[in-house]
């Protein structure tokens, strides 16, 4: 599952959280979101423990 965000502040942990659910609905899964202006620092803590690239 690949996510490109090219917005104009920085990604969110509710988005992370988004894509977190998504990849647990689709067995073997892996997820990546992309980002432009980057990640909160929680969103960021939050994917790197979950496996989101």
């Amino acid at each position: 599952m690949f996510e490109c965000k090219n917005w104009n502040s920085k990604v969110s942990k509710e988005k992370i959280l988004a894509l977190k659910s998504i990849i647990e609905d689709i067995p073997n899964s892996v997820g990546v979101m992309v980002a432009p202006k980057g990640y909160q620092i929680g969103a960021k803590k939050f994917a790197e423990h979950h496996g989101i690239n």
